[in-house]
Parts: structure tokens; C-alpha cells; sequence
């Protein structure tokens, strides 16, 4: 978990968690969904998304740089992950903030 926060801005592989976490993938994979009740991949997400959230009623940094900023490839992709998850789009988001 403290790797997952420490890196949320850099691209995290299962290698990398498992690695981290010294088991194999497929090891980590099964003790990781017992402690969180999500896939790796899920929590990642929510996780980046929250740091968006946060960051979106915070701070004034535009949007692409956000999306990097939380881990993801760029703004398309941060848009429409935001958008799915919330309903809104980052932009209605952080207007509705303010």
C-alpha cells in the first residue's frame, strides 16, 4: 500500500507489486484480493482517482498535467476514467468545487 501511494504518478506493474511485496504474481495477486477485496489493478485505480479528486478542489494545475501527475497517460485517458467513475467530466468536476 505505502509503495501503491509513494508511486501513484508512475506506471506500477504487477511485477513491480509483487516484486515489492517479495511474492509472485500469482501469490500476490490472491493475498492482495483477500486483504483489500480488490484486484491490483481496481485499487490502483481508485487510488489515482481519489489523488484526482483531491488534487481537482486543490489546486489550479491544468488538467493534462493532473493527469499525469496521477499516474495516468495522459488526459484522454484520465478524462474518461473521471468521467466513468463520478459521472462528470474533471472540468464539471472542479467548476462544481469551486
Amino acid at each position: 500500500m505505502d509503495f501503491i501511494e509513494a508511486n501513484l504518478n508512475e506506471s506500477i506493474g504487477l511485477d513491480d507489486l509483487a516484486r515489492e511485496a517479495d511474492l509472485s504474481v500469482n501469490h500476490f495477486l490472491r493475498v492482495f484480493k483477500l486483504a483489500t477485496g480488490e484486484t491490483p489493478y481496481h485499487y490502483l485505480r481508485a487510488r489515482r482517482l481519489e489523488r484526482a479528486r483531491q488534487l481537482l478542489t486543490e489546486d489550479a494545475m491544468p488538467l493534462a498535467e493532473l493527469a499525469l501527475e496521477c499516474g495516468f497517460a495522459n488526459q484522454a485517458h484520465f478524462t474518461a476514467a473521471f468521467s466513468k467513475e463520478v459521472g462528470i467530466s474533471p472540468g464539471r468536476y472542479r467548476r462544481a468545487q469551486i
